[in-house]
């Protein structure tokens, strides 16, 4: 949760939203990086657009951490949950017959 906060993943928010006056007093829409569509807060995720893998040994965890906080704000992309979905599951050999 923590990873929320993290300044260069915020930046890149930043840069994908625009003023939006919607229902609910909607301040803010975000744009997709795949899809190009807006989206509301809720409906958007911060991916990582270099895979930061799994941790699965105690020695993987220096260049895990190092995928994880990257400083530079282009290494991270806005995209909805369904784009973040499809971009995961490629990344992880998963097809899209497995998840309808």
């Amino acid at each position: 949760r923590l990873f929320r906060f993290w300044k260069p993943a915020v930046a890149a928010l930043h840069a994908a939203r625009f003023p939006c006056h919607g229902s609910k007093g909607q301040k803010w829409a975000y744009l997709c990086a795949d899809c190009g569509k807006a989206f509301s807060r809720k409906l958007v995720q911060i991916d990582h657009v270099e895979p930061v893998g799994a941790l699965t040994d105690l020695s993987h965890l220096p260049d895990f951490v190092r995928r994880l906080t990257p400083e530079d704000p282009q290494a991270y992309a806005v995209r909805c949950l369904e784009c973040h979905q499809a971009k995961t599951n490629t990344e992880r050999g998963i097809t899209s017959a497995t998840f309808p």
